[in-house]
């Protein structure tokens, strides 16, 4: 059953972005109206166990995530997955971040350049364009 979505997914996308191609080179282009956001995802390998903070800081923002056993950190500002060390800042893609990640134990600050990738969800030559960044943050083993 899960081949079968995937295969249809897969199918609904191929035709989604061949609407978005001209039919010639003298047509005009045909674009959908999906929107994107700007993210920033943040992996962290050997998160340590809960309680523990992370604290991003880019572009004159500040995001400050508290990660205890049974709060929800997820909302507005992105994704939060304590559990796996994974956080999603939504509409925020900044050229540097500091990270900190504390524990009771200790902490460790980066200075961070993300890698990012520009994608369009309405083709090529179809606005708007967005950037999804990544930064891997390694902890030593707790």
């Amino acid at each position: 059953m899960k081949t079968l979505l995937k295969s249809l997914f897969l199918l609904a996308m191929l035709a989604a972005l061949a609407a978005c191609a001209p039919a010639a080179p003298d047509e005009p282009l045909a674009c959908t109206l999906m929107g994107c956001v700007n993210t920033l995802r943040i992996e962290i390998t050997n998160a340590p166990a809960m309680p523990y903070w992370v604290t991003v800081r880019a572009d004159g923002q500040e995001f400050n995530i508290a990660c205890e056993e049974g709060v929800e950190t997820s909302g507005l500002a992105g994704e939060m997955d304590c559990e796996t060390g994974i956080f999603t800042l939504f509409d925020f893609a900044p050229e540097t971040a500091s990270i900190e990640v504390g524990w009771a134990a200790g902490g460790l600050t980066i200075d961070a350049i993300p890698e990012y990738e520009t994608f369009r969800p309405n083709g090529p030559g179809c606005e708007p364009e967005c950037r999804n960044g990544l930064v891997k943050v390694e902890l030593p083993e707790q």
